[in-house]
This record gives structure tokens, C-alpha cells and sequence, in this order.
């Protein structure tokens, strides 16, 4: 029989085995630190086979410590009168309490305009959530919140932002994936930072031409099939000869891209 550790990496499962017995096996873990939390494997086989493993689970006392490694933004935003979510995650054992507080000291209580959520445990081990939601957000609501967390071992601070919709990024590896003469099918992977955008405009003209003909308003997110009957009239009546149309999008960013693609 054998116990080793289990951790996941990424998509990939480490162990090490770390104990070995006959007939029975023990764990005994010396000067146990926050590192030595984890689920544990116990694996016993014999010349027949192997057993499937049991497990268990070891979590080590420790102070709050803020999880900076779970990989949420600590900067959030919110349109004016919606509603703004802030995450905060520690690492804690006993369970923390947390307490939420403005940036001008105001400690927040649930209410009409808050809402503090029930405490998480997300991994079963020691990682904890706490979500604050501003409802109703004005412009004072545009600010920098506390999230306090504290059990008998210590306390951590996590500070987070509320934020406005920032302008919206153009979006990126915009690509001719198709063209026929009945319709061009664009593709492209959108930026959500500062807030997804509520849509995008695809304006086209003819590659002969420096006038935009047409407007077509796509509420997709990453794709879209346009049919350009009259603003690539001659690609679509000569697609046996080819000809082109040039592709711009603009993001109200003031910046434009192009592709140019024949028409087959």
C-alpha cells in the first residue's frame, strides 16, 4: 500500500508517492506547513491487481492569505444603473469571515443597493469566495472596495475597482474564412476588456471604390455571413473571372483594418 499526494497542474495529475506499508500503510506528515494541504491518494495492490484508490483529504491551519493566483481581475465594471460583481478569493483554514468596505471606509451591508453573498468554498480544500453585487450603480458607485477577510490566525485585505464601460477594442484576427458569389462569411475573436461590446458594425465596399455602399449591424459575437448582392455586383456576376472586395470593420476606436479576398 502506498499514499501519495494528488495535485492538478493545469490538465495534468502529479504524485509522488510518500509512503509505503505491508498490509497497512500510514501518513505521518512532520512540521506540516500551508504547502502540505491537498487530497491524498492510498493506492493497495497486489500480484492479482490494483485497488482503486481511496483518497482523503489533509488541510493544515493557516491564516487568510489572498489568492492572487486564481486568476479574476480586481478590476470589474458596471454600466450606469446595472449591476457591478466583485469577486474576492483567500486562502484560509479555519473558515474566514469577511467583511466588505468602501474606499471612504463605509462598511457594506446587504441591503436594497448591496448584496454580500454566502461565503464559498470553491476547491474543498481552502480556497474561499466572496461576491459583492452593487445594484442600481450611479457614478459614485465607480470606486475602489475592500474585501477584509479574517479567522483566528490572521487577516488579509483584497482591494478591488468598479469601473465604467471603457470604449470598446477593436476585435482581433479579423478573417475572410469564405467567399462565393452568394455570400462572405467573416470571422473574428472579440476583446471583452472594459466590457464586451453590444455589437458590431461590418461596412463594405466594392475594391474599386472608396465609398461604403451598405451597412450590415451583426448582434454575433464571432462570426457573421453577409450577402453582398449589390455592393459586389461584379464579383457575384463575374465570380468565374474573380474579382475582389476589400473588407473593413471599424470599432469606434478611429482605427480601421482591411482584407482584400477574391471572389471565387
Amino acid at each position: 500500500m502506498a499514499f501519495a499526494p494528488h495535485q492538478d497542474v493545469g490538465s495534468v495529475h502529479t504524485e509522488q508517492v510518500i509512503s509505503k506499508g505491508v498490509g497497512v500503510a500510514k501518513l505521518s506528515i512532520g512540521s506540516a506547513s500551508r504547502a502540505d494541504t491537498g487530497v491524498y491518494l492510498c493506492r493497495a495492490s497486489n500480484p492479482v491487481g490494483v485497488a482503486p484508490p481511496a483518497t482523503t483529504s489533509v488541510i493544515v491551519t493557516q491564516k487568510v492569505m489572498a489568492a492572487n493566483d486564481v486568476g479574476v481581475s480586481r478590476e470589474t465594471w458596471a454600466v450606469l444603473g446595472g449591476i457591478g460583481r466583485l469577486e474576492c478569493y483567500v486562502r484560509a483554514a479555519p473558515q474566514p469571515n469577511f467583511v466588505w468596505s468602501r474606499n471612504d471606509g463605509l462598511t457594506l451591508l446587504n441591503s436594497g443597493k448591496y448584496t454580500i453573498h454566502e461565503t464559498k468554498l470553491v476547491d474543498e480544500l481552502v480556497l474561499w469566495q466572496s461576491v459583492l453585487e452593487v445594484r442600481d450603480v450611479t457614478q459614485q458607485d465607480y470606486n475602489v472596495y475592500r474585501c477584509i477577510a479574517r479567522n483566528d490566525l490572521g487577516a488579509d485585505t483584497v482591494s478591488l475597482a468598479l469601473h465604467p464601460p471603457a470604449r470598446p477594442h477593436a476585435p482581433a484576427n479579423f478573417t475572410v474564412r469564405k467567399v462565393t458569389h452568394t455570400g462572405i462569411t467573416l470571422s473574428w475573436t472579440p476583446i471583452s476588456e472594459g466590457g464586451p461590446p453590444a455589437g458590431y458594425v461590418i461596412r463594405l465596399r466594392p475594391r474599386s471604390s472608396h465609398e461604403y455602399q451598405g451597412y450590415y449591424n451583426e448582434c454575433c459575437k464571432e462570426h457573421a455571413l453577409i450577402m453582398p448582392s449589390s455592393m459586389c455586383a461584379r464579383a457575384e456576376k463575374h465570380h468565374e473571372v474573380g474579382e475582389s472586395c476589400t473588407l473593413t470593420y471599424t470599432m469606434g476606436t478611429g482605427m480601421e483594418h482591411s482584407k482584400e479576398h477574391d471572389a471565387k
